[in-house]
């Protein structure tokens, strides 16, 4: 949420993946090409899922939840990440669509430890979405919200 027109700080303490889906874009003429994502564990072995699309009719369609002791399976404390976690690793096809589906547990009380976030041109009050692929070091996102307000 925005605090000031250029500093945005987390509302959540905890977040989980509970689904995610790739909807491919049709790769072109004679062509196949596949979208995967691969959930990362620390406690068993890792899980990939892939589809791939063919032509220009048919789009590759992923649909998963994280898998029994993936990382992205269990809470984890937003406050605490240092932003870069990857829980999850996807091989995207240029205009694929992500859907993310996430539970999100509200800060009750707890300090905002992650720190304030730079932003440009916030409006006070209002809250904003970062890109999936967001890291603290300035990297180019490049997997951007659509359907909800970001300013980066």
């Amino acid at each position: 949420m925005a605090a000031t027109t250029t500093t945005a700080y987390t509302l959540e303490s905890a977040a989980r993946v509970v689904h995610v889906e790739i909807f491919g874009s049709p790769p072109g003429a004679a062509t196949i090409a596949t979208s995967s994502i691969q959930w990362h564990s620390e406690f068993g072995d890792e899980k990939k899922y892939s589809d791939s699309g063919l032509g220009t009719t048919y789009g590759a369609h992923v649909s998963c939840s994280p898998p029994a002791n993936s990382t992205a399976g269990f809470w984890s404390n937003t406050a605490l990440s240092t932003g870069n976690d990857t829980i999850f690793t996807m091989v995207l096809i240029s205009g694929d669509v992500i859907d993310v589906t996430l539970e999100m547990r509200l800060q009750n009380g707890e300090a905002d430890t992650f720190g304030a976030i730079t932003v440009a041109s916030a409006t006070v009050g209002i809250v904003y979405l970062l890109p999936l692929d967001y890291t603290e070091n300035g990297a180019s996102a490049k997997l951007i919200p659509i359907s909800y307000t970001t300013l980066l």
